[in-house]
């Protein structure tokens, strides 16, 4: 039994790249600058295939669950299956919610987990030269927005102990407190070894310091 209802009358989004998605074997032996830039490429080809209008309306409420479907031409020979699917990284790196490790998302899709999107096998077709093109469906499922994470969800609790409060945004380091005063003089003996022992030390008020 699929883990994905059917819904009859489901919203489809289509939209064309204009070249053939980059194959795994390629990726794979990238070097990382020039992997950040195909991946600002493939962004800016699907915010222009999909509009801006349209991202900036849909940007604040993801697809929750869909189903991909991905049609990639090509001239000259074949790929294997299992190639064809890895064709699909980059483009799915770009679809997703961003994150830290990955800014480049769009957020047209909540996630690319398996639990919420429904990769279907991608298709080669061959074609002439100057006709590569990537031809992408998504079958929305269910667009609901995904539950937002509380500040509370968000510090993890290790063993039943509450998260330590974080320190005031108006703490300043020992070495910055050390740095306003005039002369070397001033400076207390024992901050100086303290400093040396401990730099990541720090105090609430340089007033402390004298």
């Amino acid at each position: 039994m699929s883990r994905y209802p059917e819904a009859p009358g489901t919203e489809e989004i289509r939209f064309v790249l204009p070249f053939a998605t980059i194959r795994p074997n390629v990726w794979i032996r990238m070097h990382f600058s020039k992997r950040r830039k195909h991946l600002l490429e493939m962004q800016t080809a699907v915010w222009l295939a999909l509009t801006p209008a349209w991202i900036a309306a849909h940007r604040a409420c993801p697809i929750h669950q869909c189903e991909i479907s991905i049609q990639r031409f090509q001239c000259g020979s074949m790929l294997d299956p299992d190639s064809l699917n890895g064709c699909a990284k980059a483009l799915l790196d770009v679809l997703v919610v961003p994150t830290r490790s990955n800014p480049h998302g769009l957020s047209v899709i909540t996630n690319d987990s398996a639990d919420l999107l429904r990769l279907l096998p991608v298709e080669g077709v061959k074609c002439r030269r100057g006709q590569a093109r990537t031809e992408v469906t998504i079958r929305v499922i269910d667009r609901r927005p995904a539950p937002l994470k509380t500040p509370e969800a968000a510090t993890p609790v290790k063993s039943g102990k509450p998260a330590k409060p974080r320190p005031p945004a108006n703490r300043v380091t020992v070495r910055a407190a050390l740095q306003q005063t005039s002369t070397g003089r001033h400076r207390p003996q024992h901050l100086d070894q303290l400093l040396q022992l401990r730099p990541w030390l720090r105090v609430a008020k340089p007033e402390q310091l004298v």
